[in-house]
């Protein structure tokens, strides 16, 4: 016995499977738009690139000249005495003296590499630094230092002013000479 409805039933599911076959694909006009949408955030993001670059290497220096100015600052206070009237401070690699009641000194500091170390290799050179230390008038009271620092090296500092620089900082402390 022949069931009728076998064949047509067959039929119909294979015009709806090839039915399906060919509606499942994109046009290219499709592709074509969505591959534009693509290239245009593409660009967008490499057009953000250098900016993001330059962000990390202001940041990255400015840590730098942080710790510098910590590292030069913590020297100034830790000078060293003998008598309590003239006192040697290690800047970097610089020795500086300075006495109380004696007039201001000012220190230059060049080619320095991040976290205020001397060096003589140009790669490392990244940090330039200026330092004015103000003993105290008499001794018991406090002497003033005021660090600055800028980047890159080949800045140049004139009358308390950075030119030519991308980026610096300052800052001032208080301290009380020990002996």
């Amino acid at each position: 016995m022949k069931h009728p409805n076998i064949r047509p039933a067959l039929k119909i599911e294979a015009a709806v499977i090839s039915k399906m076959r060919c509606c499942q694909a994109f046009s290219l006009v499709e592709v074509t738009l969505a591959l534009g949408i693509i290239t245009f955030g593409m660009v967008a993001l490499f057009g953000l690139l250098p900016v993001g670059l330059l962000s990390v290497k202001n940041a990255t220096e400015s840590a730098g000249a942080t710790n510098a100015a910590v590292k030069f600052s913590n020297a100034i206070r830790m000078a060293e005495t003998e008598d309590g009237i003239a006192y040697r401070a290690f800047v970097g690699e610089n020795i500086v003296d300075y006495s109380v009641g004696g007039g201001t000194v000012e220190v230059p500091l060049f080619s320095l590499a991040l976290g205020g170390a001397q060096t003589d290799v140009e790669n490392e050179e990244r940090l330039i630094a200026a330092i004015t230390i103000i003993p105290p008038e008499t001794q018991g009271l406090t002497g003033k230092a005021f660090i600055s620092i800028a980047w890159p090296a080949k800045s140049s500092y004139e009358d308390g002013v950075w030119s030519n620089h991308e980026g610096s900082l300052t800052t001032g402390i208080q301290f009380l000479p020990q002996r």
